[in-house]
């Protein structure tokens, strides 16, 4: 695994922007007067409850349409975090630390928006930021520490893996601890959706109450097979089809789509992402995205489709903690 930056990637962008928020509400401190310290004073740093967010995130791309050498992305991608915190917004801390909700939670069914203004619209989730869920401003009343939960390990199949630690690093006083992330860049012999059962997670957890080991098993979404059905006289429409969905009613979540327009393999224009329901088809309208920022000088279009199984933990004082299993698949169709 390379070596990580301060602003690494994943995490790095919103923990950088943490981290300016954090020496901002710092110079805001000096500006206080004597009145407004002993008010915060009194919020004492008992009083205050430490909530908790964990997530397992699990991303599996087991197949590709492209040569291996042009491939970078890995096959398998797993993360997963366990959050203590006070003193800051439950939504400012999912959106920094990668726990935001599913795309399908946040569009509409049938709904399509640039990605980029997408990830904008989540970094507050309608809160401003550190210290907003209990009016703090001393940083000695503020914590947020991802929590060591032991040995992590996942079981896809047949297939075993030990996720690694890292250690966030300390650049705040209030923010630290470590996070586990695994890649893996290719994936023999496994195919997603083939065994009913075929994701085991074991957390041997920490020396305490507060994260106790647990053993999780997840369910697996289907397979995509994604493919391009756009007809030989369509020019303003691109279908797309896929393995449909067998499950019915609230199981069947719906699907989401990132479409990019390439010219010489260079994007152009902006990423598009839409919502779709998990039907096995989707028709979509190229002069509304190319309105929404979808490169118009591009001649092949980069289709991503994600389905997401979620399913919940509980133990300790993570009383809904989630797992989220998404199976991606991509296709390059030439643009009419």
């Amino acid at each position: 695994m390379p070596p990580r930056t301060l602003c690494r990637a994943g995490v790095g962008l919103a923990l950088c922007t943490l981290i300016s928020l954090g020496l901002l509400a710092c110079s805001a401190d000096e500006g206080l007067d004597a009145g407004d310290a002993q008010r915060e004073g009194a919020l004492a740093a008992d009083s205050i409850d430490s909530m908790h967010l964990g997530r397992v995130h699990l991303i599996i791309e087991p197949t590709a349409e492209t040569d291996d050498e042009d491939r970078d992305y890995p096959a398998l991608e797993i993360t997963a975090r366990f959050i203590q915190y006070r003193g800051f917004a439950e939504g400012f801390v999912r959106s920094s630390f990668e726990l935001s909700a599913p795309v399908h939670e946040r569009l509409a069914i049938g709904e399509c928006t640039p990605t980029d203004a997408l990830e904008a619209s989540e970094l507050w989730d309608g809160e401003q930021g550190p210290g907003a869920a209990a009016g703090l401003r001393d940083e000695s009343l503020r914590e947020l520490l991802l929590l060591d939960a032991g040995n992590i390990s996942v079981h896809l199949g047949e297939l075993r893996f030990d996720l690694g630690l890292a250690l966030i690093p300390d650049l705040l006083p209030y923010v630290a601890g470590v996070e586990y992330i695994h890649t893996v860049d290719a994936l023999d012999g496994f195919l997603p959706g083939e065994e009913r059962e075929a994701i085991t997670i074991e957390v041997d957890g920490a020396d305490d109450d507060e994260l106790p080991g647990f053993i999780h098993r997840a369910d697996m979404p289907a397979p995509l097979a994604l493919r391009d059905a756009t007809g030989t006289f369509e020019r303003d429409t691109i279908t797309l089809r896929w393995r449909e969905s067998q499950l019915r009613g609230a199981d069947a979540l719906p699907l989401t789509l990132r479409l990019t327009s390439l010219s010489s393999a260079e994007q152009t224009g902006r990423e598009i992402t839409c919502v779709v329901p998990d039907s096995g088809e989707a028709r979509l309208d190229l002069r509304e995205l190319g309105e929404l920022g979808l490169g118009g000088s591009g001649d092949v279009l980069s289709v991503e489709a994600s389905r997401v199984a979620i399913t919940h933990f509980e133990t300790g004082d993570f009383v809904d903690g989630e797992v989220l299993v998404e199976v991606r698949d991509r296709y390059r169709t030439r643009l009419p």
